[in-house]
């Protein structure tokens, strides 16, 4: 963002700052601002300067090797000084105008290649500027301006190296009466991301402004409403896509506490979406929610959604109600049963879903320990009327977590038709650099790339259509059971936990894969001491990628009188898969030791293995750190290795650090 895109919009925050200025003077009167510690009246009040200076110095070497017999090997040294400043002031009083101001700083010289270390994610910032000032603070009516500039970089995962320049600019107005609060928000944010290693980069401009009411009476009555407009432009490199799109959001949050023959609880929230631009999309939003505490130890929930979506020529309409009823007895039982009721209409079919669900908690103190048993039933049905037998989902979620298999939810997906989104449907991902596809037959698999713009246990949004049956009826009967036990104080804890899933009543059903599965997981763990091991089975039996998959794990910890801390973690884990007859192994070894050689210095060694084998998973990865760390008064001095030697599939990085650095605190 260029200094001229600021200026922009001066006069609209110039106004808004003088506005308030004005105001608030007129308000004045000598009883506003308290003397004392300090802070009296005076032109300037200098509250305190902290930070700090100081410089590191690094020689990095990697070494790169394909699976082709290509060769690279990099070189880069570095020596950067780094300054930090935070400031905090005010003119007049504190509670009249405060100035925040934060920098970062890191000059330096760098030789040859830039090299970030490839293990795990991390930033390092390059400069770093903060500016804040906050008028009228403590008056109903008061405001604040900021803007902020963040040049940094990213490793993420072993992969990939990130360059990263944001900038932002804003102001809020918050105005507070006898009747409401008003709170009025304006932000600007200009985004670039630049993937050094894969050559490609994300762009993303925001506009945003926010308003915000909110309204009680009493203790027992909330409102909040919303409005928030949004003018958003994002450009990929990869494909030279640019989607810009404006987005109208409105809600209203109720809730509220009746006391009647029982005290009820009520929540409301109703909102509106509507977006223009690469994707036109209108979305209606009720969700009404009542719970209850009846006599008897009786507890009542009800709720009601309905959920209207149109995209492009795409529309949808969802009605769902929701009963529930729990009772407990004693602290030991608890008994629930709950009806849900789906009604499903889209431009494609129509689709009705109820489901009953009854079961129980049950907890015990027994003489060694503690006993859970829990089991569940429920009976699921499903009635469908459709003319096409092609289909559409939009933001279906999954969550990709490595050594998991997530497979989309609806089988005969037209492949080309997926697109992957983050959780805001702001990113889209792109396939062979932040995730792949696997094909099980009437299944795909989704599956992140590490090193891509999905984190570990992202959450992705899942676009795709797919082949359906026209018509068709099921009933899908479902047991889930557990048992826990732990005994002498947690010594020993075990527990065992099974869901069975089939389908009957089945009519028209061709194309539609049913999944029925037949689960046993199988816990057992000991602790003692600060000594943690244990394993776990599970066998995971099912028409669609059926599974079984043991794991040993092992923890340590150990600190010897406050002059050492040694921590060691080990994992050993198989997944088979039992259809395509293939084997994943996976085996982790952390180990930490930390000496501490006075109350002024310490030593860590730290290291770690990582093997994994199966289809397209293979790696080996060793990581070991070594660093001295001496702090002399305000002074700090650190001195490191790090080592790595990771083989992915059929590249082999080796890499190296060797790090000084001294830091004077102020």
């Amino acid at each position: 963002m260029k200094l001229i895109d600021i200026l922009k919009y001066r006069r609209i925050i110039f106004s808004i700052f003088f506005a308030v200025l004005f105001f608030n003077m007129m308000l004045l009167t000598t009883e506003i601002y308290p003397r004392g510690n300090g802070n009296g009246y005076s032109f300037w009040n200098f509250n305190y300067a902290r930070g700090y200076i100081g410089f590191e110095s690094n020689y990095y070497y990697l070494n790169t090797t394909l699976g082709t017999g290509f060769n690279e090997v990099q070189k880069s040294s570095q020596f950067n000084g780094s300054f930090s400043l935070d400031t905090k002031s005010s003119i007049v009083h504190p509670n009249f105008l405060e100035l925040e101001l934060n920098a970062l700083f890191r000059p330096g010289t760098r030789n040859d290649n830039f090299i970030v270390a490839p293990d795990q994610s991390a930033v390092t910032t390059a400069e770093r500027v903060g500016f804040r000032t906050n008028l009228f603070k403590q008056r109903p009516l008061n405001a604040s301006f900021y803007f902020n500039y963040d040049h940094s970089f990213v490793r993420r995962d072993f992969a990939t190296n990130i360059e990263n320049f944001r900038k932002n600019v804003g102001a809020f107005v918050y105005f507070r009466s006898y009747f409401a609060n008003f709170n009025f928000n304006y932000n600007y944010d200009d985004w670039l991301q630049d993937e050094l290693d894969l050559n490609r980069f994300y762009a993303s401009k925001i506009h945003n402004f926010r308003t915000d009411i909110t309204q009680s009476f009493g203790k027992n009555y909330d409102n909040k409403l919303t409005f928030n407009y949004g003018d958003f432009y994002r450009k990929y490199s990869y494909n030279d896509l640019i989607i810009a799109n404006k987005v109208f959001d409105a809600n209203l949050n109720t809730k509220f506490l009746v006391e009647m023959f029982v005290p009820v609880r009520y929540y409301s929230l109703i909102s509106y979406n509507k977006q223009v631009g690469y994707d036109n999309r209108n979305k209606f939003n009720v969700n009404q929610s009542l719970f209850s505490q009846l006599p008897y130890n009786l507890k009542f929930n009800a709720g009601y959604n309905y959920n209207y979506l149109k995209v492009d020529l795409f529309t949808s309409d969802i009605n769902k109600v929701n009963l529930g009823l729990n009772h407990q007895l004693y602290s030991s039982l608890n008994t629930f049963v709950n009806i849900e009721l789906t009604n499903y209409k889209q431009h494609l079919y129509n689709e009705k879903t109820n489901e009953f669900k009854v079961g129980f908690d049950y907890t015990k103190n027994i003489p060694i320990g503690n006993l859970k048993l829990s089991y569940s039933y429920s009976q699921f049905r499903r009635s469908t009327e459709s003319n096409t037998n092609v289909n559409v989902v939009y933001s279906e979620p999954h969550k990709l977590a490595d050594g998991e298999i997530e497979l989309l939810n609806n089988p005969n997906v037209f492949e080309k038709t997926i697109v992957v989104t983050d959780e805001k449907n702001v990113i889209v991902f792109q396939e062979g650099f932040d995730y792949e596809i696997i094909d099980y037959g009437e299944f795909f698999e989704i599956r992140r790339i590490p090193g891509g713009q999905i984190p570990n246990n992202g959450l992705v949004l899942v676009n795709y259509s797919f082949l359906m049956d026209n018509s068709y009826k099921f009933t899908s009967p479902n047991h889930h059971f557990s048992v826990g036990l732990n005994l002498f104080n947690n010594f020993i804890q075990f527990s065992y936990s099974g869901i069975e899933v089939n389908y009957n009543n089945l009519e028209n059903v061709r194309y539609l894969v049913l999944k029925w599965v037949s689960q046993r997981i199988l816990s057992l763990i000991f602790n003692y001491a600060g000594f943690k091991t244990g394993m776990e089975f599970n066998s995971y039996k099912t028409n669609i990628v059926p599974y079984e998959s043991v794991r040993y794990f092992g923890q340590y910890d150990y600190l010897l009188e406050e002059t050492a801390l040694f921590s060691l973690i080990a994992n050993y884990k198989t997944l088979f898969l039992t259809a395509q007859n293939q084997r994943q192994i996976f085996k982790d070894v952390v180990g930490r030791i930390m000496l501490f050689l006075g109350r002024q210095s310490k030593l860590l060694l730290e290291g770690s293995y990582r093997f994994q084998r199966g289809l397209g998973i293979d790696l080996d990865l060793l990581k070991f750190k070594t660093e001295y760390q001496l702090n002399f008064r305000a002074v700090q001095i650190s001195v490191g290795v790090e080592l790595f030697d990771r083989t992915y599939i059929q590249e082999r990085k080796q890499y190296m650090n060797g790090y000084i650095s001294l830091q004077r605190n102020f």
